[in-house]
């Protein structure tokens, strides 16, 4: 596979040459070497990551990259042999459609393709090769951590907010918290109720309720939230009660 530059992968990306794994790969490859030089890997992967015939799976299984998360690599990589999948975006998308991609088990790659990007931040990120390994960190905890609970999970959520249950956090200061557990709290589904109730906590303290009155508004929003009794759930911290719940 001749890689001659970006726009040269990203063309046969798009006349779908490459495959999403494999433009994620090299894309990876050639920001992390605009972005960081000779301080992301040896000089003698550089070239041939520039200039000769590359293996994609060789370098990242024998490659050392500088100031890279180890699950960056492996989430590239057992996307490339075809165990965990991800679509690959050149746009930032919404929460609500990261978290319906969830539910389909699978997850968005954002990889932004304008060079202006690659040495200018990307929301709260430095870059678009940052950017790029956030995302895929996010990648491997949604299927290396607890996938099967976090996709029942995610489909619960879906339920809830496409029947306008989580409107109201919509609003501020809630937004940016409500949006965090939509599309980025790849985590156990008990930790992400956990989340929910304190933001739901939040908003019925800031509507002045106080006492029984906010336990009552709390508990019937959380019960009205999944297909479980939450009382159970809290009850317990048994990991295989909050897996059969989700199943």
């Amino acid at each position: 596979m001749q890689i001659i530059s970006f726009q040269h992968a990203f063309d046969r990306w798009q006349a779908q040459q490459l495959t999403d794994a494999e433009m994620a790969v090299i894309a990876f490859l050639l920001m992390g070497h605009a972005t960081k030089g000779e301080r992301f890997a040896q000089k003698k992967l550089l070239e041939n990551i520039l200039t000769k015939e590359i293996h994609l799976m060789q370098i990242l299984e024998t490659a050392a990259f500088r100031g890279v998360k180890s699950k960056v690599r492996t989430m590239l990589t057992n996307w490339l042999k075809g165990t965990w999948e991800l679509k690959l975006i050149t746009y930032i998308p919404k929460p609500i459609d990261v978290l319906i991609a969830q539910t389909q088990n699978t997850r968005y790659v954002t990889m932004m393709s304008q060079p202006q990007y690659w040495a200018s931040p990307v929301l709260t990120k430095e870059n678009a090769f940052h950017f790029l390994c956030h995302d895929l960190e996010h990648g491997y905890q949604f299927w290396n951590d607890f996938h099967t609970e976090q996709v029942g999970f995610n489909r619960e959520l879906l339920t809830i907010y496409q029947q306008g249950e989580l409107k109201v956090l919509e609003s501020e200061p809630f937004k940016a918290r409500l949006h965090y557990l939509l599309s980025d709290m790849n985590t156990h589904p008990q930790h992400s109720l956990q989340f929910l109730e304190a933001l739901w906590t939040d908003y019925f303290q800031a509507c002045g309720l106080r006492g029984i009155e906010l336990n009552t508004q709390i508990e019937f929003k959380m019960r009205s939230f999944l297909s479980y009794n939450k009382a159970n759930l809290a009850l317990s911290h048994n990991k295989e009660v909050i897996h059969e719940a989700f199943m």
